[in-house]
């Protein structure tokens, strides 16, 4: 984890932070912001940062896994086109995060 992917990070957190909102989403919101919070707490070139690091790494595993996790959020649209644009946006942003976070 480089300076910049950390930052690249925390700013795909905060786009996804802001979509959940836009949505009305409150569910998620919260968990997001922590993550958020927390890897801004970090410092880097801290000897503790891998520690640090694979502790809010863990937080959003748990967040993503099972049925009804975070992996299962569906932003809803009543077109359907609009339904797929928004959602594809949204995924890549998820799937931007676990690149991000070497998972």
């Amino acid at each position: 984890m480089t300076k910049e992917s950390l930052k690249e990070l925390i700013l795909t957190l905060e786009k996804i932070q802001l979509v959940l909102i836009q949505e009305g989403e409150q569910e998620w919101v919260y968990g997001i912001s922590s993550i958020k919070r927390r890897l801004t707490d970090i410092n880097i070139d801290s000897p503790d940062f891998k520690k640090e690091f694979k502790s809010v790494q863990l937080s959003y595993l748990n967040m993503t896994n099972g049925a009804g996790s975070f992996s299962d959020v569906m932003i809803w649209r009543s077109n359907v086109e609009d339904r797929i644009k928004v959602n594809k946006d949204f995924n890549a942003l998820t799937k931007k995060t676990w690149e991000l976070f070497e998972l």
